[in-house]
């Protein structure tokens, strides 16, 4: 008889629990991955957002903030159950570096902090143009271009870099002439950036003196060739970087000068 009224006992508190009591035996019983998380910047002014993947064996998500790589790590920026966090209202100095780094809570236990992630305050915007950082979703080239670019590192595995992708008919046996501007108000400098086409292993530095851009079509048929612009990264080896606007523009299109 009372074996009976313990299974009866038993079966109430699992019917008034069942759900709270099917997920506490069904949890994930593995420790939390230690992951670094992403950021994006640029997106608006003095703003930073970083983001990371759900892991189901965290109960809770902390991030710290600190303006040293190698400091403390002690600020918590949030705590929470969600994958991202705004981070608003930052300093841009001209572009103000900060520091990332992710941890997990499972029940009263917080694990390890994962490596930092750098992430870059500034009151600029990224051009309209982006995402434009790959062939796939380059964007395509008529007549004159505004955009801007960037380039921000603490060493060579924790950098934030910026490259434009762009698109242009050439006719058959014709080449398009393109001029590569930044004016003095512009962060950048001769020598900053470069371009390079679609498969090529060299690049033209614009160096003031080189200025254009010549996308020739050896073929029979309208072609599409595409180019990058992209920031000279041996032009910055320190802790640091910048963010510079530019413009290119459609000189002309010209036969293909005889050799």
């Amino acid at each position: 008889m009372k074996r009976i009224f313990i299974i009866a006992f038993a079966g109430i508190l699992c019917s008034g629990c069942s759900d709270d009591l099917y997920e506490f035996m069904n949890r994930n019983t593995n420790a939390p991955v230690v992951s670094t998380p992403q950021v994006e910047c640029f997106i608006r002014e003095c703003e930073i957002v970083v983001y990371w993947d759900e892991d189901e064996a965290a109960d809770e998500y902390l991030l710290y903030r600190d303006t040293n790589p190698a400091g403390l790590f002690n600020n918590i920026s949030y705590r929470g159950r969600d994958l991202s966090f705004k981070d608003t209202g930052l300093q841009s100095e001209s572009g103000k570096l900060y520091y990332y780094k992710l941890a997990k809570r499972r029940a009263e236990q917080i694990f390890e902090k994962s490596d930092f992630v750098l992430g870059v305050s500034y009151n600029k915007r990224r051009d309209s143009y982006e995402p434009n950082n790959t062939p796939e979703t380059a964007t395509e080239f008529y007549n004159v271009i505004n955009a801007n670019i960037y380039y921000y590192r603490y060493d060579g595995n924790h950098k934030l870099e910026d490259v434009d992708w762009y698109r242009a008919e050439v006719e058959p046996h014709r080449q398009t002439i393109i001029n590569v501007w930044y004016d003095e108000n512009s962060d950048l400098e001769p020598y900053d950036i470069y371009y390079m086409e679609i498969g090529g292993s060299n690049h033209v530095v614009i160096d003031g003196d080189v200025n254009e851009i010549q996308l020739k079509n050896y073929e029979n048929e309208t072609c599409i060739k595409y180019f990058c612009i992209v920031i000279n990264e041996i032009r910055f080896d320190g802790v640091g970087g910048k963010m510079g606007n530019y413009q290119i523009k459609f000189l002309t299109t010209e036969p293909l000068p005889t050799e």
